[in-house]
């Protein structure tokens, strides 16, 4: 992954949605994008606002898009969301996806980042027809007065997650 990462605020007059930091995110990277042929869909909804910590989930989400492009070719990489409770859980799906092996390596290295945002990374293959990485994340300021009531609350999400298995 030699490109760099480029991050950006999101425009003036705009939330702190994760729609537009998603949006700011696939603007800067959308000339890698094009060079290989792949579109990046945001299927973010609008009303998510970001309450955590944006400069680290920038990061991370960027991470996880240009890993994805490091060995996608002619592709769409869609990009959705949803809430339950305080928790994030974010798809990153796309149909074309080679070298796994090299996929889960960069996966590993960024789960210290998801760990700090309360959350997790996950990947899903399904052998010959598509690849989703799955990030969570808690989405609220920190404050060492709550972090008790917060960690429950979070626990309690993430049992309601399809899948999970706590």
């Amino acid at each position: 992954m030699d490109q760099p990462i480029i991050v950006r605020a999101p425009k003036r007059g705009k939330a702190n949605s994760l729609q537009s930091l998603i949006e700011n995110l696939v603007r800067d990277i959308n000339p890698s994008a094009t060079k290989k042929r792949n579109l990046i869909v945001n299927d973010v909804p609008p009303n998510l606002v970001l309450k955590c910590n944006i400069h680290l989930l920038r990061l991370l989400i960027s991470r996880i898009i240009l890993l994805i492009m490091d060995v996608t070719k002619n592709n769409t990489i869609s990009i959705s969301a949803k809430t339950y409770s305080d928790v994030v859980l974010m798809h990153f799906k796309e149909t074309n996806l080679r070298h796994l092996a090299f996929v889960f390596d960069g996966l590993k290295q960024m789960h210290k980042e998801a760990e700090q945002m309360g959350g997790f990374l996950g990947v899903t293959n399904h052998q010959g027809y598509s690849t989703t990485i799955a990030l969570t994340f808690v989405n609220l300021k920190r404050s060492s007065n709550n972090n008790k009531k917060d960690l429950a609350k979070t626990v309690s999400a993430i049992q309601q997650i399809p899948g999970s298995k706590t």
